[in-house]
């Protein structure tokens, strides 16, 4: 399973698991009475996960109290946990028209819909209509705006949102492990960390922070592990080891006891050095330009890296061999987190291989 399927797998699965926020409370009357009582033992049974039960003590309550607008809403909800997303907007819409459309936690439930739906454009429109109905305030409507802008190679924009949703709640683990992917992603492909304002540590820090609010998050884990490589070649071990032991029955585990046992073993000094351009199964690699402190002080050359070709299809500099300094060696790390690639095989399963590079500089 790739890095990005594993990743939206974790998405969906803590986006299935948003909290229902508490909605307005109606005047008591003898009906309302007990129109309310149907309503909280549907609250009840939702918060148990019983949503058949909760639907049907939910319908009990709108035939009671048609315009009790709550209960329309955690109808939705029950629906939309349910996948029956056609039932699910119309109560939702239903709870927005009672309340004039000043609903936002319906308006996030919309967004929801739309966005397993695919419907982009309106899932934004809703929840951005939440986050304005919050005051600006919506931390998990505006995490998940930032999948929406991951999912749409937005990086940098979704970074922001994870940001915004951290500064107004920050607990939580799942949004500092998105954050930590978004800012992976936007090393990766904007090349210029520094211009784009985010570090290769800064998405290590995010991970950390995902692990140490989580406790055992194996997919924090492993990101983290790999993550390192390169920054600190002993903590990847250490980190890739742990998710091992948190992720027994892990799909990728022989792939990743097999990287662990490339970096615990030395370059061969009798392999030879290639050119990254020209390493089989390498399709496109970024132009490499030198730096401006290169050029001033006539520095050019070769910088050769100790590269490992992984199975996810990410290239990930385990140490430089041969430096140039003035800015080249980090170009050069650049260069090879951006090129693209097809894993080597084996009894076909992708394997992970280690390789000796380099990265020629002109001037």
């Amino acid at each position: 399973m790739s890095d990005r399927r594993r990743w939206e797998r974790s998405v969906f699965l803590f986006l299935l698991t948003l909290a229902v926020e508490r909605g307005p409370m109606v005047s008591a009357s003898q009906e309302a009475t007990t129109a309310e009582q149907d309503l909280q033992r549907g609250r009840v049974l939702f918060y148990q996960q019983n949503y058949p039960g909760a639907i049907e003590a939910l319908q009990r309550a709108i035939a009671k109290k048609p315009d009790l607008a709550e209960a329309h809403y955690f109808l939705g909800m029950s629906y939309y946990r349910l996948a029956d997303y056609a039932q699910a907007e119309a109560s939702l819409r239903a709870a927005l028209k009672l309340k004039n459309e000043t609903y936002p936690e319906a308006h996030f439930g919309l967004g929801m819909i739309y966005f397993r739906k695919r419907e982009v454009d309106s899932a934004v429109r809703e929840l951005q209509t939440a986050i304005e109905q919050r005051g600006g305030n919506y931390p998990d409507a505006f995490n998940v705006l930032g999948v929406i802008l991951y999912g749409q190679r937005r990086f940098m924009d979704a970074i922001q949102n994870f940001r915004k949703a951290i500064e107004q709640r920050p607990e939580g683990p799942e949004v500092y492990f998105n954050l930590g992917m978004a800012i992976e992603q936007a090393v990766v492909e904007g090349g210029n960390s520094a211009a784009s304002g985010v570090t290769w540590n800064d998405a290590i820090s995010a991970y950390r922070k995902a692990i140490e609010q989580r406790g055992t998050y194996p997919l924090a884990q492993r990101a983290l592990g790999l993550a390192l490589i390169g920054v600190d070649n002993e903590a990847a071990i250490t980190e890739l080891g742990v998710y091992l032991q948190q992720a027994p029955q892990a799909q990728d585990r022989v792939q990743i006891e097999e990287i662990i046992d490339l970096l615990k073993k030395p370059d061969d000094p009798a392999a030879p050095v290639e050119d990254l351009g020209k390493i089989p199964r390498v399709s496109k690699v970024a132009p490499v330009r030198p730096t401006e402190e290169a050029v001033r002080n006539k520095v050019h050359g070769s910088v050769i890296l100790s590269v490992l070709f992984c199975y996810d299809k990410r290239a990930r500099v385990v140490k430089v061999v041969k430096g140039l300094g003035h800015g080249l060696d980090e170009a050069a790390i650049e260069a090879v987190r951006r090129v693209q690639f097809e894993p080597a095989a084996v009894g076909g399963r992708q394997v992970s291989e280690r390789r000796l590079v380099k990265v020629d500089f002109k001037i």
